[in-house]
């Protein structure tokens, strides 16, 4: 499965990469320090998609182009394979409306508190492959 992690954060990304790579349920893991980059990966990926990432983790609070900024890009963007994405707020926002408003995007799976752990990432992959099985049926 392929990750994206979306976070400018440089050492909170030095050890969620160090945590997803050691859980061992990743082929290939992303890390772009913004949603700017982030959607660039996208675009630039899209061409094979087998590529995609399944699982993006995006933080709200980032320069240049936030979470919620990235999200209303994301669904704008031509992409066949938009409604098998699905995000993972990973945020150190305890601000009840980041998460009402994390979860009125359709891609939005699961809204994680910092530090990102095993057993939310389990949480949330569980999560996600439920929703893999409701859209095979």
């Amino acid at each position: 499965m392929n990750i994206l992690l979306v976070d400018d954060d440089a050492g909170f990304n030095f050890l969620n990469s160090r945590l997803l790579r050691r859980l061992g349920v990743i082929e290939h893991l992303f890390v772009c320090d913004n949603g700017a980059k982030a959607l660039k990966l996208i675009r630039k990926l899209k061409s094979n998609q087998n590529s995609i990432p399944k699982i993006i983790l995006l933080d709200i609070k980032m320069p240049q182009m936030n979470g919620f900024d990235f999200l209303d890009s994301l669904q704008e963007m031509d992409l066949e394979m938009k409604e098998e994405i699905f995000v993972a707020m990973l945020s150190s926002s305890v601000d009840p409306t980041d998460k009402l408003k994390s979860y009125a995007y359709p891609q939005v799976i699961d809204y994680i508190e910092k530090p990102l752990d095993a057993g939310k990432f389990f949480t949330t992959l569980h999560k996600v492959r439920n929703k893999q099985n409701v859209q095979k049926i």
